[in-house]
């Protein structure tokens, strides 16, 4: 099994802990995305307590190089994602193993 988690792993990990069928999981997983997609869409910021927040940031056009060609080219305006984590990841992932912080303190 792969090291990567995706839409499927995450919905048979749910589908495990709560009883229902992988399936419906995977339907309320996707819905989520879709939900996170367009609130980032809209300019807004999703805050996850205990996870982080996910937000984006206007890029400004700049100059760089196509590596190809040696030759400069502009690189357009564009909005990028940014996920922040919060202070409880962060500890949670850097924890010595077998230890786990639920909380932030």
């Amino acid at each position: 099994m792969s090291d990567t988690l995706t839409k499927r792993r995450i919905a048979e990990y749910v589908s495990a802990e709560l009883g229902f069928s992988v399936r419906s999981i995977l339907h309320v997983v996707d819905q989520l995305f879709e939900s996170m997609q367009e609130i980032l869409l809209e300019g807004q910021d999703i805050k996850i307590v205990r996870f982080g927040t996910f937000s984006t940031i206007q890029k400004k056009e700049r100059r760089g190089v196509n590596l190809a060609t040696g030759e400069p080219v502009t690189i357009p305006p564009r909005r990028k994602v940014v996920f922040r984590p919060s202070r409880t990841l962060k500890r949670t992932v850097n924890a010595p193993k077998g230890e786990e912080i639920l909380q932030d303190r």
